[in-house]
Order: C-alpha cells, then sequence, then structure tokens
C-alpha cells in the first residue's frame, strides 16, 4: 500500500525534469495562447488506484502549507498544478493528480492534458521529495 506523505517536498531541483521519476510541474493560464491538439486521451483500467483519493487529499491538503516548497510561492487564479508519482510497490505503475488554484486554495480537477498544452504555459516544475509515509 502506498500513502503519499503529509511531509512532501515540491523542490526546484536543477535536474532534468524530464528526468524526473516523482515530479511536479506548475501551470500558468495565457489568454491569447490557442494551440490546438488532435488526439485522444485513452484511460488505462490497469491505472486504478485504490489510495487515490486518500492521496489525493493529502496533496491537497499539503499544497495549502507554504512549507511544502522550497520557493515562496505565489499562485495565481487558474494555476494548474500536475503531479506525476511512481510507486515503489505494486502493479500501478505511474499516478498522476491535478490541481487548481481557485479563490486562494487548491482544488482537485480531473487531468486534463489537452487543455494544459492548448492554454497554459510552464512556469515552475521539479521534483518530489519525502514522497511516501513509512508503511
Amino acid at each position: 500500500m502506498c500513502i503519499v506523505s503529509n511531509k512532501i517536498k515540491f523542490c526546484t531541483c536543477a535536474k532534468d525534469p524530464d528526468e524526473l521519476t516523482n515530479s511536479w510541474v506548475l501551470h500558468r493560464y495565457v489568454g491569447d495562447k490557442n494551440i490546438s491538439v488532435m488526439g485522444m486521451m485513452i484511460d488505462p483500467s490497469d491505472m486504478i488506484d485504490e489510495n487515490f483519493k486518500p492521496n489525493e487529499e493529502i496533496l491537497l491538503a499539503r499544497l495549502q502549507e507554504k512549507d511544502a516548497f522550497d520557493f515562496i510561492p505565489k499562485f495565481k487564479e487558474n494555476d494548474r498544478m500536475e503531479i506525476s508519482m511512481r510507486y515503489p510497490k505494486g502493479n500501478i505503475k505511474e499516478v498522476y493528480f491535478t490541481f487548481s488554484y481557485q479563490q486562494g486554495n487548491w482544488q482537485p480537477e480531473e487531468l486534463n492534458p489537452f487543455e494544459l498544452t492548448e492554454h497554459y504555459d510552464v512556469v515552475k516544475r521539479g521534483e518530489l521529495i519525502n514522497i511516501f509515509a513509512q508503511e
């Protein structure tokens, strides 16, 4: 069972973000950006995670805490936080969480990569540390 730690840290490290196993990306809405992306999203049935909701709640609570970041966060309305984690155990290889910044708080949101590509720019990204609670 993989439960996320309530001490998870969002670090802006010097590592190549494309090589990170556990990462986060902060996206910011760009009003005049309008890139069209064609395709179809496929939601694999083997990605069902019994701990998704509890982990989402822990991440949501942690995002609200200013010490969760290694920088002073200055979030803006409609920012999106995308979190990607690899579980160390079990059949699920990778899990994605997405949150939207609305009225000064983060809210869970369903992942829509097309919307992020079409209307958002990447503002910050980095590595997650202290990821999983001790079992």
